[in-house]
């Protein structure tokens, strides 16, 4: 006996971005990070060997709906920025819906612009009525539109938050009489400057203890806090400090 088919129903959907390509695109291509920018689907997880390739299923669970969702990657096109993901299950299941395949693809509106082209095409497995087609063509783009709303608000304060740190950054420059390595077994060691340096002498690491995480500090007597290193490359030798100083931070550690 022949399975009898239905019509799929395809739904378009669009976003916009104030961030360049790249930027949407690392977002988008995280297959199972999603939940990093949209905090509805924070416990999202790819499952099985936990890799990001074609054919991985990621399972989530909307603390909006309640809805639980089981994905499998399709295609991800680093050259064409697309893709695409099959909706493999629902929890509770959606009323005669038997698959869904989503697909979205950037496109460049700008040098800090892009542009979100999606499509949703799914699959019944009984005769929808048209009403319920309308109602589904009205959720849907509803739907990814509070889903790349919260990409955008993530990337700008992202955006805002590194220009607070260029913000701050201040050139200096230092000569030493000693060979690199020496000076670097003093600099890179985020809890033990204070062997260096007798000002930093009560220098500790605070919160989870891990180096070049959280410092604090007594200098000249005013406390401070070294927020840890905003970036940390042994190989190159170099480090950047954000320095927060503040005379009343020991009410906040």
């Amino acid at each position: 006996m022949t399975e009898t088919t239905y019509p799929d129903i395809i739904i378009p959907y669009e976003a916009s971005f104030t961030s360049p390509i790249d930027k949407v695109w690392a977002c988008i291509q995280d297959y199972g990070g999603w939940g990093k920018w949209f905090s509805p689907l924070a416990d999202m997880k790819i499952v099985g060997d936990g890799l990001d390739k074609i054919g991985a299923t990621r399972i989530s669970k909307s603390s909006v709906s309640g809805i639980t969702y089981e994905e499998v990657q399709l295609i991800k096109d680093q050259t064409e920025h697309i893709v695409e993901y099959g909706v493999v299950s629902l929890t509770p299941p959606v009323p005669c819906m038997k698959y869904q395949v989503i697909r979205a693809q950037l496109i460049p509106a700008g040098e800090n612009a892009t542009t979100l082209v999606g499509t949703a095409i799914l699959t019944p497995s009984c005769h929808v009525p048209e009403e319920m087609v309308a109602k589904y063509k009205a959720i849907v783009p509803a739907s990814y539109k509070k889903v790349y709303s919260s990409l955008e608000e993530y990337l700008v304060a992202q955006k805002e938050q590194q220009q607070i740190f260029s913000d701050v950054l201040i050139p200096s420059q230092a000569s030493f009489t000693n060979p690199i390595d020496k000076v670097w077994a003093c600099i890179e060691d985020s809890g033990s400057l204070g062997k260096c340096l007798p000002s930093l002498a009560e220098m500790k690491l605070i919160g989870d203890g891990v180096d070049k995480v959280t410092v604090k500090s007594v200098a000249a007597g005013i406390p401070f806090i070294l927020l840890g290193m905003y970036l940390f490359k042994k190989e190159q030798r170099s480090l950047i400090w954000l320095a927060l100083i503040c005379f009343v931070a020991l009410f906040f550690i």
